[in-house]
């Protein structure tokens, strides 16, 4: 098993980037509990740090290959969501924007559209705005003021 920090190093590789050219990224063995807990990396507002979910799925796989750096697809995607997670760091919050940012990494890096890693992001993708519509389509409640005996003036 290969460690967290070979599994970045191979990601950074793919990318052609150095860690000092990211935010810095901080490995965690568990995402805490208010982030999803299929998340393979996620950031905080206001905090230029990409956090990097070790027990991923994706982390996991990249880890146990047999050969440094051996599971191109996990790192592809590794690669993108490391990607994803910046524009997020650099731009805000904006969902479409930052996977449109890894869509087109992991085109740049040889994952085509139908391919396994490219169809894996772009069903991420489709449910995180399917989440984030049916947010928005959601009543919103309106405190109103009262006199004071729960009567509304």
């Amino acid at each position: 098993m290969w460690s967290a920090e070979t599994v970045v190093a191979c990601a950074l590789a793919l990318l052609t980037r150095s860690a000092a050219s990211l935010p810095p990224i901080e490995l965690v063995d568990v995402p805490p509990a208010d982030v999803s807990t299929q998340a393979d990396a996620f950031v905080r507002v206001g905090e230029p740090r990409i956090y990097l979910v070790t027990s991923s799925d994706v982390f996991r796989r990249a880890q146990a290959s047999k050969y440094r750096c051996g599971d191109l697809d996990a790192h592809r995607i590794l690669a993108s969501v490391i990607v994803h997670e910046e524009w997020h760091v650099k731009h805000g919050r904006d969902e479409v924007e930052a996977y449109n940012a890894q869509l087109m990494t992991l085109q740049l890096l040889g994952a085509r559209p139908g391919s396994p890693a490219y169809t894996a992001v772009w069903r991420s993708a489709r449910a995180a705005l399917a989440r984030r519509k049916a947010t928005e389509r959601a009543p919103k409640l309106v405190a109103k003021e009262t006199d004071g005996n729960g009567v509304a003036p």
